[in-house]
């Protein structure tokens, strides 16, 4: 009776030493997640900031409003969602702006084969960081369920 919880119907259970010890390892793990997200993140705002650039200067070029209001538009919207959804799905954020950026990047390929060569490096660093912020923020999740299961805030 004196280990009920009254407002949800939960039950404390008596921790273990083994439970301390698996939440002292979930918290550093939770803590290596917590970065590798946030390196994701940063990855998300790089992302909006070329793709920004981008159609400013393509607006320049081309003088085209069709161009701007059609394709970087929608884009900055998705990535902008994304970049606030990343709070409370951040495995389901990272997903949808790498799979937009994956088809961007066939799109612009068959427009111009060239434009998968230029700018490599960071097209290959941006994938990276966000296929690791993929993995980790689903870990991220797992973790933290697992130490609200263990009644540890």
């Amino acid at each position: 009776m004196e280990d009920d919880i009254l407002d949800d119907g939960r039950e404390f259970r008596k921790s273990s030493p083994n439970d301390y010890i698996e939440i002292i390892n979930l918290k550093r793990a939770l803590g290596e997640d917590e970065e590798r997200v946030e390196h994701g993140i940063y990855a998300v705002w790089v992302l909006i900031v070329i793709t920004g650039i981008a159609a400013v200067y393509e607006m320049s070029v081309y003088d085209d409003t069709a161009l701007l209001l059609g394709i970087y538009i929608p884009i900055l919207v998705i990535y902008f969602g994304c970049a606030f959804y990343i709070k409370s799905k951040p495995q389901m954020a990272f997903i949808i702006v790498l799979s937009v950026y994956g088809i961007v990047q066939l799109l612009g390929m068959l427009v111009d084969p060239m434009a998968l060569v230029r700018g490599l490096l960071v097209k290959i660093i941006l994938i990276y960081y966000l296929a690791i912020a993929i993995g980790a923020a689903g870990k991220y999740e797992k973790v933290k369920k697992r130490l609200y299961n263990l009644e540890v805030d």
